[in-house]
């Protein structure tokens, strides 16, 4: 098969999502297509020293060999104090790096002008990089991509100089987005993976399962941030729920005899727009109608399904600049987070929901809407799209005098994967985090948690030792209360949902600061795109049912579907081959070679 990545099958985005680091920014900063949490980096090979042109301001950084931690992303110590020094300055230079590289082959082909130094000069600069400090002492210095040495057995980081960075004009392979198109905060997320995960036949419920997990037939997994090649290996998931780290996690039905084993891959980020989009449909979250959704489309209908020309299902996903906003958080972001929190007038004693957005206008004499009541001239906004609302105020002074309620009708209903405006479901505890967060803060409670009963411990050995059951029972008690508080902590409880006053909203001001920054909210504009990639789920739901493809309350049989779909390729084949027999007469068509 060779390398393929596995996708969310909500949103059709693949996992493994590279980013290339600014010049300003730690290492943890950037990374590529291997995911988040591999520590690996974007590596400038010897024969690429002239994909960005000088005038980009592009650099590179030595890195070395070191292994990256189990359960870590990047475990800098140093970031936070983090200061760019030019490479003019001759600072020593940091040589650690948290990925285990493979030695690099490559050689430089061409004319002798396209090497930047001699060997002599390559071995003079490799002496002088082996002999410095120790690096944790000593901030990074970068280089100008085409003053650095090609030099084989260097491997370095390249680092984005500005907007003109070109690395993904000549890199199909080690593809990733410029971090001054996107920043790490609206990346958030994109490269975790989680599972829905057929129950085997000793399942049993545990305490911090949902409701759907206890009654339906799959369960969710624990999280990853690395997606490795489907032909290597399942991707590793923390923590490990009901037994399963490694789920069976596919798009499609490969081995059709481990059909019934396989789970299905998905953004938690995706799952949570998925479930306002069938809440604001059924008034529910159909989690089985998306399970079987996916076990029928299994088969061989992945591909086939309508997405966003931005998410390209090649073997490698292609980083195309002007379309980073696939790889954007739908769910948070702080620029809407403060358009939201702006358009909040709850503490304005003036502001009221039939409030008037603009001033009232005389009306001419011969403007027949002026002969309505105003209730009624409501009633006929309430049937017109925004584009019409305005031409019609430019028709009729009638219509000028317009309240905030219209323009919170107009949200809902143009708008809907805004579900700050309507939604009251709070987030899953698993869209807030990825895999190598919730290791390290998992790990640190246990750790507080142990040291609580550790004390707890000692004071009863010294009740029990004087014979004083009520010694300490106070302390005691204050620990007890402590490793429960604790334990909540570590639980990571749903949080509420950002829902806006309907009536405390300034919703004019809301819809022109969300227009004016179109193209900054990156994830504003990606949740769009998912919210109509799940409608178009939902309506296959729902004629599916129809058709009786799909039965409520019952599970679509996998391996059934994976046998239909191999049925299907053998028959394809063997009309492809009658068509080839025959020499290719004309354009193929499926149905005339039975």
């Amino acid at each position: 098969m060779g390398y393929s990545e596995i996708a969310c099958q909500i949103c059709g985005m693949s996992f493994n999502i590279g980013r290339i680091r600014t010049l300003t920014e730690p290492r943890s900063s950037g990374w590529d297509y291997s995911g988040y949490s591999t520590g690996g980096f974007i590596r400038r090979h010897s024969k690429s020293s002239r994909f960005c042109p000088p005038s980009s301001g592009c650099m590179v950084v030595v890195r070395g060999p070191v292994k990256a931690p189990e359960c870590a992303i990047a475990d800098d110590e140093e970031d936070d104090d983090y200061v760019h020094r030019p490479s003019a300055e001759l600072d020593p230079y940091e040589y650690d790096s948290h990925h285990e590289s493979e030695p690099e082959n490559d050689t430089t082909d061409g004319d002798d002008d396209t090497r930047s130094c001699s060997s002599g000069a390559s071995e003079t600069y490799r002496a002088f990089v082996q002999s410095l400090a120790s690096p944790a002492a000593h901030p990074e210095v970068m280089i100008p991509e085409h003053d650095a040495p090609e030099d084989e057995a260097m491997t370095y980081e390249h680092i984005a100089g500005g907007p003109a960075c070109e690395w993904n004009r000549h890199s199909y392979v080690e593809g990733a987005f410029n971090g001054h198109a996107i920043s790490v905060e609206e990346m958030r997320g994109c490269t975790t993976l989680q599972c829905f995960v057929p129950k085997d036949d000793d399942w049993e419920s545990g305490s911090d399962d949902q409701e759907f997990e206890t009654s339906g037939k799959f369960f969710l997994s624990g999280l990853s941030d690395h997606s490795p090649s489907r032909d290597m290996a399942w991707p590793s998931v923390y923590p490990s729920r009901h037994d399963c780290d490694q789920p069976c996690a596919d798009n499609s039905f490969y081995d059709t005899k481990a059909a019934e084993e396989h789970a299905m891959p998905f953004h938690p980020t995706c799952l949570e727009v998925f479930k306002r989009a069938s809440i604001l449909r059924s008034g529910a979250v159909d989690y089985e109608g998306l399970i079987n959704w996916w076990l029928i489309e299994a088969g061989d209908q992945f591909y086939k399904f309508p997405r966003d020309p931005a998410v390209n299902n090649e073997q490698w996903f292609q980083h195309v600049a002007g379309n980073e906003f696939v790889a954007a958080n739908p769910c948070f972001g702080t620029k809407l987070e403060s358009i939201l929190a702006a358009s909040d007038r709850t503490g304005d004693p003036g502001f009221a929901y039939d409030t008037p957005v603009f001033g009232a206008l005389h009306s001419t004499s011969d403007d027949v809407f002026a002969r309505l009541p105003r209730e009624r001239c409501l009633m006929i906004l309430d049937h017109l799209e925004s584009r019409d609302i305005a031409n019609l105020r430019l028709a009729s002074r009638s219509f000028y005098h317009l309240p905030q309620s219209l323009f919170r009708s107009l949200t809902l209903r143009e708008m809907p994967w805004l579900w700050e405006a309507w939604c009251t479901l709070g987030y899953s505890k698993w869209a807030y985090h990825m895999a190598s967060e919730l290791c390290r803060r998992i790990e640190q409670h246990d750790e507080v948690i142990n040291i609580i009963h550790q004390a707890e411990n000692i004071l009863r050995e010294e009740a029990y030792t004087v014979q004083d059951e009520g010694l300490h029972q106070a302390a005691i008690h204050a620990l007890q209360q402590a490793a429960a508080d604790e334990e909540d902590e570590r639980d990571y409880p749903s949080r509420p949902a950002p829902l806006q006053a309907a009536k405390k909203t300034d919703w004019y001001r809301l819809r022109c600061e969300l227009a004016r920054n179109r193209t900054r909210l990156l994830g504003l504009r990606n949740r769009r795109r998912i919210w109509t990639d799940c409608e178009e789920i939902l309506d296959r739901i729902a004629r599916y049912r129809g058709e009786g493809t799909m039965t409520l309350g019952q599970m679509v049989d996998a391996r059934e579907v994976a046998e239909a779909a191999d049925r299907q390729r053998i028959e394809e084949n063997r009309r492809w081959g009658n068509y080839c027999q025959v020499g290719r007469p004309g354009n193929y068509n499926y149905d005339d070679w039975a």
